[in-house]
């Protein structure tokens, strides 16, 4: 699931970029910036309860399923919400890749 999360988040980083050379480094940059970037999410998760929805969070199905008591009390969403919003932000990314990029072929 978050295999397809990240490839349509650099579905739609490559369909509204002019060159498709800056969506990959920007693509491989922030996957490797993830790690980092989770862990301040925790925390801020913690201070802003609405920062649950946000998709870098979602990144965290695959270790919630594995460790379900400690990360659900850092991600403050169950497994089900994962699922659900993993979904939702897919949808989400490849219809607005889709849609710029056919503007892009216009």
């Amino acid at each position: 699931m978050n295999t397809w999360l990240l490839l349509s988040v650099v579905f739609l980083l490559a369909s509204i970029l002019k060159k498709s050379t800056n969506a990959v480094i920007v693509g491989i940059t922030g996957y490797f910036a993830l790690d980092v970037i989770g862990t301040l999410m925790y925390s801020l998760i913690h201070k802003f309860d609405f920062l649950k929805w946000n998709p870098i969070n979602f990144l965290n199905l695959s270790n919630q399923v594995g460790a379900p008591d400690l990360l659900k009390h850092l991600t403050k969403l169950s497994i089900n919400q994962l699922i659900i919003g993993n979904f939702i932000y897919i949808i989400l990314f490849l219809t607005t890749g889709l849609y710029f990029f056919s503007r892009k072929e216009n």
